[in-house]
């Protein structure tokens, strides 16, 4: 499971973050789960709501959030 964690760690600030460029929930959710596969716009949702950040609302490494 650590290591499940930590893929995703890195998934998320290595290739999306870093080399993608995607700072939002949104453009993060549309790259991880592409609405062909999914519902995207429920997911997109579902961590907006579980986070509390909007989903146009930035991130950066560590968890450190600016918005709009």
């Amino acid at each position: 499971m650590a290591m499940g964690w930590r893929a995703a760690f890195v998934i998320l600030t290595k290739t999306y973050y870093h080399k993608c460029r995607l700072f939002t929930i949104r453009k993060v959710i549309k790259r991880w789960a592409p609405s062909n596969e999914n519902d995207t716009e429920a997911y997109i949702k579902k961590v907006s709501d579980l986070t509390g950040m909007k989903t146009r609302e930035g991130w950066l490494p560590g968890f450190c959030f600016f918005g709009d």
